[in-house]
């Protein structure tokens, strides 16, 4: 990417502003959630009739992300 961090003429180390992207990022989602992707359960539904196996990984109760899943018509 840069050779170096002066390279930019930033006021503060490019570390210092990924982990303060990260902080804001994990601020919004605390207060917004997580939205979801446009047309992703067209997307899904378009790979598993292609036969592609998929996997989910979610920090959410199991009945959760099933319940949205069985409403969606998903799996």
């Amino acid at each position: 990417m840069w050779k170096n961090e002066n390279e930019l003429n930033l006021p503060e180390s490019i570390d210092f502003y990924i982990e303060l992207m990260n902080k804001k990022r994990n601020e919004n989602i605390i207060q917004d959630g997580v939205r979801e992707i446009k047309r992703i359960t067209e997307f899904i539904k378009t790979l598993s009739k292609f036969g592609y196996k998929f996997a989910v990984a979610s920090s959410s109760p199991r009945k959760k992300y099933y319940k949205y899943f069985n409403n969606t018509k998903v799996i």
